[in-house]
């Protein structure tokens, strides 16, 4: 009865911790939820081949890319974990995320911005670490910009 009682004490004090983790080291996703389209100029400077030209987000962490603005069937999927956010002096939102698509071997590290209207969301990424503020212009290949479709 004592082991039994004391293995019960273990996993309740195991599964709030995990839970507590939850909270303290991911954050939610709930600004980049929705529908979001490539900006035109990002579109020319980069090209599709690489780089949906539209993304749905869902509050939970889980995307879908579209091979075309218009198309309803996804051709990748993926996640996205936040690890830390913050806002700017501007109301902006940035963070830094680990994404990780289901046809990728590997993962890769993300910096973005959201638009304190929550309408304009750019990013930089890289599959060796994390980026940089700097990170974000448009002299750097892996530098993307997206509106939100409304």
């Amino acid at each position: 009865m004592k082991t039994r009682t004391l293995l019960i004490i273990v996993m309740l004090l195991i599964v709030t911790s995990l839970l507590y983790a939850g909270d303290k080291y991911f954050f939610n996703n709930d600004e980049l939820t929705g529908t979001w389209i490539i900006d035109s100029q990002t579109e020319q400077r980069v090209g599709l081949a690489e780089h949906a030209p539209k993304y749905i987000f869902y509050h939970w962490g889980y995307w879908e890319k579209f091979g075309k603005k218009e198309e309803t069937d996804y051709v990748h999927r993926g996640t996205l974990q936040i690890l830390d956010k913050w806002t700017d002096s501007k109301g902006n939102t940035l963070y830094k995320a680990v994404e990780r698509n289901e046809d990728e071997p590997i993962g890769r590290y993300d910096f973005g911005r959201i638009s304190k209207d929550g309408s304009r969301w750019e990013f930089a990424y890289s599959y060796s670490d994390f980026p940089t503020e700097s990170d974000l212009n448009t002299e750097n290949t892996y530098y993307l910009i997206y509106y939100r479709q409304e």
